[in-house]
């Protein structure tokens, strides 16, 4: 699927998280998660909890990339550690700034 394809680059993001699988990098706004790559909702935790042991939330790493104490309140976070098994593909189609201006790939930085 190469440029010539005629599809958009969010055409071929979703295309991709149907074919691999959705990316462990998250994004999250008001109890919703949704993936990185393809924006896909993947769960809510609004009315209960949402178990997601594997996933590298954007806005915890961009708190801990300025704030190494900012995640020690956050019960269970494990972002850090499983950022660092992230590989090559939980990256492919990734943009690199989400809709609130936050960095998804690293150094987790802000635009501005």
């Amino acid at each position: 699927m190469g440029a010539r394809s005629g599809l958009s680059v969010d055409q071929r993001a979703s295309i991709y998280c149907i074919k691999h699988g959705h990316s462990r990098l998250r994004d999250h706004f008001f109890g919703y998660r949704y993936c990185a790559r393809c924006g896909a909702q993947l769960g809510d935790s609004l009315g209960g909890v949402y178990n997601d042991p594997d996933g590298v939330y954007v806005h915890h790493m961009h708190l801990f990339a300025h704030d190494k104490e900012a995640l020690k309140g956050m019960r269970g976070c494990k972002c850090p550690e499983n950022a660092e098994k992230l590989t090559k593909q939980d990256f492919v189609y990734v943009k690199q700034w989400n809709r609130w201006g936050f960095e998804q790939r690293p150094p987790w930085r802000s635009k501005g």
